[in-house]
């Protein structure tokens, strides 16, 4: 009863430190975080949107890796590999490599915001994957470390959820504009102070 209690309150000062301390914005224009974009056109035929989204959504953690290393392709914008990915917490808590989810979050984040898809219903499925990914990643600790694995995820995810309200207002779904201004978000609702047509 006594290692249940301590292991209750010891998750929710952890969930409360995290959600206080994770100020998750993004970093400024100079930081070494952003300035891991090469200059490169986009050849043409290739659809950067769908391939942005492949890379949050539909390729493993160890493929992204590959490709966030040798940053390529060179049109999309990789986090440097070297520096800090979990803004406002530690890449490591309790010797769990959270790092790589931070790295595939803050990919999707500064693509989105690029494209001008980085909508509520964008940014939420970014942070829907980045509780994936965390979570794939406990299932694969020892079954007596997932419970602290599973708790500090909740509180990342919670963090980002919370600390980072901040979505375009001029958000185009499709991210080439597709919806020309319409003032409608990703979910086709009109978005505050926009004249809907």
């Amino acid at each position: 009863m006594h290692l249940y209690f301590s292991f209750c309150l010891f998750s929710f000062f952890t969930y409360v430190s995290l959600t206080t301390a994770l100020p998750v914005a993004e970093s400024p224009p100079n930081s070494p975080r952003l300035n891991t974009r090469q200059t490169a056109t986009v050849p043409p035929g290739v659809d950067v949107v769908a391939e942005t989204d492949t890379w949050l959504f539909s390729t493993s953690m160890s493929s992204f890796l590959s490709a966030l290393n040798a940053k390529n392709p060179p049109y999309l914008f990789w986090p440097s590999p070297s520096a800090n990915a979990c803004t406002g917490g530690p890449d490591h808590p309790w010797d769990f490599d959270f790092k790589r989810s931070c790295q595939r979050h803050d990919f999707g984040y500064k693509n989105y915001r690029d494209q001008k898809r980085f909508c509520e219903a964008g940014r939420k499925k970014i942070d829907d994957q980045f509780s994936r990914d965390l979570r794939s990643y406990c299932a694969s600790r020892k079954w007596w470390k997932r419970p602290l694995c599973y708790t500090t995820t909740a509180a990342y995810v919670t963090a980002v959820r919370v600390n980072n309200p901040t979505y375009s207002r001029e958000c185009y779904p499709d991210g080439r504009g597709g919806l020309g201004g319409s003032g409608r978000d990703a979910s086709g609702k009109c978005l505050p102070g926009a004249k809907c047509t």
